[in-house]
């Protein structure tokens, strides 16, 4: 299971450059704290690209170790 956390509508993300190279920056960002905290960006990242939108996701694993305390994230 993953969670989202971001998303943008498949019509933007068709037609915005500039939606894709800031989807492209959180997930190297991404990857980098991954691979941080020693996990396997590729098991723990994903993009999906559904007919309604684009999401980024991330593992409960990964998420747990960005979450300071219940609803804050530490980036």
């Amino acid at each position: 299971m993953f969670t989202g956390i971001a998303r943008v509508p498949k019509h933007v993300w068709d037609s915005d450059p500039a939606v894709r190279d800031d989807f492209e920056r959180l997930i190297e960002r991404l990857e980098g704290l991954a691979l941080d905290v020693g996990l396997d960006p590729d098991r723990n990242i994903c993009l999906t690209d559904g007919e309604a939108d684009v999401r980024v996701g991330i593992s409960e694993e990964m998420d747990m170790y960005l979450r300071e305390e219940p609803g804050t994230w530490r980036m």
